[in-house]
């Protein structure tokens, strides 16, 4: 098939031949893209690697966690696995855990804060 327009399906109605939805189609030139195709995403230079480090770095020094305007654990939210021992943790995969290694201030935290609570 060569559709003319953008997410569009083989029939107008959006359903196959068996009233069960159609897959959705991007169409990028003249090349047929599948919806779940995700393409390459581009790892990230060293240097910006370096920014995030350098980012996460400040926003979780001592002054500002204690600040209390969440800074930190906004950033470290999808990599706080880094510190995590158990099956779930990802510090062995995830090329990206040296460059949060500030995160683990909030690990620390936590658990101060379980203890006096």
């Amino acid at each position: 098939y060569n559709w003319n327009s953008v997410n569009t399906g083989p029939n107008p109605s959006g359903l196959d031949m068996n009233n069960k939805p159609a897959p959705v189609t991007t169409v990028i030139g003249n090349q047929d893209v599948d919806e779940d195709f995700l393409p390459a995403v581009q790892p990230l230079t060293l240097e910006e690697k370096l920014e995030v480090q350098d980012q996460v770095d400040q926003a979780c020094s001592q002054d500002n966690i204690s600040s209390g305007n969440g800074q930190c654990r906004t950033l470290c939210q999808s990599h706080m696995c880094c510190f995590d021992a158990s099956e779930l943790g990802c510090a062995d995969y995830d090329l990206m855990c040296p460059f949060y290694s500030s995160c683990e201030m909030l690990k620390f935290l936590n658990r101060r804060k379980r203890l006096r609570g």
